[in-house]
């Protein structure tokens, strides 16, 4: 009798938590071949009442790819307004002096935390010909053709250039593993020109580009398949690289990309060579220069002060690109001081969360597999994004679903057109997606989809929760 009673107590409780609920062919969805072995993750929850409205599994915890940007990118919105933008500047030392065109002193090159200097990747950034001219027309107004120093670039806001403990090794080395530092350049990456003969032959290396001094790579690469397989193998601050895997053979100029080994050096060096590539000299090699002087004194008159695209169309571009090295950088943002910032994201994610968090953020941009969060992780998240003052914020620099950003492969009727904004994650066994829906009665709910070792291809199984989505308009 008592576990009859217990039974009814159940189903009835089990009712009202589902009172609002979609009707989908839950069996037959998992019985496809796609889904054979596979671990999945579901979960989609009303955001005004936090009341769950379907789960599968929702608190299985599985590597949830790129949607962890949501993360960072949340969290930053609550700190900074759409408008907020990065500094970077260049000014005389503040000991140098001037003797008749000639600055005696260093050129510093201040970075502000602005991860879309000169990048190769933003719409919208200032392409390196237009930053060469501001610097050459500021220096000539100053009346310096000529420096008895040399650029040194200073990170400021956090000097060190880190990737999480959490990126893979075969990761560390190449262009979307790039460090994170208070001063980048080009996205912290350069380009490695290979060269292939017969297949089963060592490829060569040709050139990098821009020539960075003292870098220097050893290739394991062989000539075999029809696709770039190669990685570059280098943690920051390494100037020996080791490249390995393959290229396509009877490859004049086969082009991979890498991570700069040190950022605030890197772009040192960059704008030294550019300014004088226009006539400017210098008498030494160009430096990465240290904070301490700034930690204690406030920064003289700039000559060149460059502004970053407004916070809005950073994220926007983090989000749409599924930018790694932007995302890192917000997290240094959100935690300048941490001594593990990624440390500190995992507790301000866990402190947004109703209930305990027993899972692993490594990073905040996803690449790392050793991330392990569950789909009701993310709603319950997304739910309080909903409940904060900047949701509409965060809505509008995510993508939308048949038409922007990493959503725009996703086809659902025509009804269901602007109602769907998300994020989506791909890696190698790992499909996910996470946003909101907007009901035709103007309501909000949080979704979250992982898939993990999946028998099939990402297309297939972007199908599949294609499939799920399309449920959604059942909703009120």
């Amino acid at each position: 009798m008592r576990q009859s009673v217990l039974f009814f107590l159940q189903l009835l409780l089990g009712c009202l938590v589902h009172a609002q609920s979609i009707s989908w062919e839950e069996d037959e969805w998992l019985a496809q071949p796609l889904l054979k072995g596979a671990s999945i993750s579901m979960h989609l929850v009303d955001c005004e009442t936090g009341e769950p409205v379907m789960g599968l599994h929702e608190n299985r915890l599985l590597t949830p790819a790129s949607i962890v940007k949501l993360i960072p990118s949340g969290l930053l919105l609550q700190r900074f307004t759409t408008r907020h933008t990065f500094t970077t500047q260049l000014l005389p030392e503040p000991n140098a002096r001037m003797i008749g065109d000639t600055l005696v002193g260093d050129l510093w090159l201040i970075g502000g935390g602005d991860p879309s200097l000169a990048s190769q990747r933003m719409t919208g950034a200032k392409p390196v010909a237009l930053l060469q001219e501001e610097w050459v027309a500021a220096l000539t107004a100053a009346g310096i053709h000529h420096i008895r120093g040399r650029v040194a670039g200073i990170p400021s806001v956090f000097p060190d250039a880190r990737i999480p403990g959490g990126y893979a090794v075969m990761d560390a080395g190449n262009y979307y593993a790039t460090p994170s530092s208070g001063l980048s350049w080009r996205d912290n990456s350069y380009q490695l020109v290979l060269q292939s003969g017969m297949v089963g032959t060592r490829v060569s290396i040709v050139e990098t580009m821009p020539a960075i001094p003292g870098l220097q790579h050893m290739s394991y690469v062989r000539a075999a398949g029809s696709r770039d397989n190669a990685y570059i193998y280098g943690m920051p601050g390494a100037y020996q690289r080791q490249v390995t895997g393959s290229i396509p053979p009877h490859r004049d100029r086969f082009i991979i990309k890498g991570a700069v080994p040190d950022p605030a050096l890197f772009a040192a060096q960059q704008v030294q060579q550019l300014l004088q590539e226009r006539g400017i000299t210098f008498s030494s090699a160009a430096i990465a220069g240290h904070t301490d002087w700034l930690d204690r004194n406030p920064l003289p008159t700039a000559l060149w002060t460059n502004t970053s695209p407004a916070l809005s169309e950073l994220l926007r571009h983090t989000l749409s690109k599924s930018d790694n090295h932007f995302a890192e950088t917000w997290v240094r943002w959100l935690f300048p001081s941490a001594p593990d910032p990624w440390q500190a994201l995992q507790q301000a994610f866990a402190e947004q969360l109703t209930h305990t968090f027993t899972g692993r953020l490594i990073d905040g941009s996803g690449l790392s597999r050793y991330n392990a969060v569950s789909a009701k992780d993310f709603t319950t998240f997304l739910t309080a994004m909903y409940r904060s003052a900047r949701f509409k914020d965060l809505v509008e620099v995510m993508a939308v679903a048949g038409q922007s950003g990493t959503l725009r492969l996703i086809r659902l009727p025509s009804s269901f057109t602007g109602t769907i904004y998300g994020k989506s994650g791909y890696m190698t066994g790992v499909r996910s997606y996470a946003g909101y829906y907007q009901s035709a009665s103007g309501r909000w709910y949080a979704f979250t989809m992982i898939a993990n070792n999946y028998n099939g291809s990402a297309g297939e199984m972007r199908a599949a929760f294609t499939e799920v989505m399309s449920t959604f308009d059942q909703l009120p």
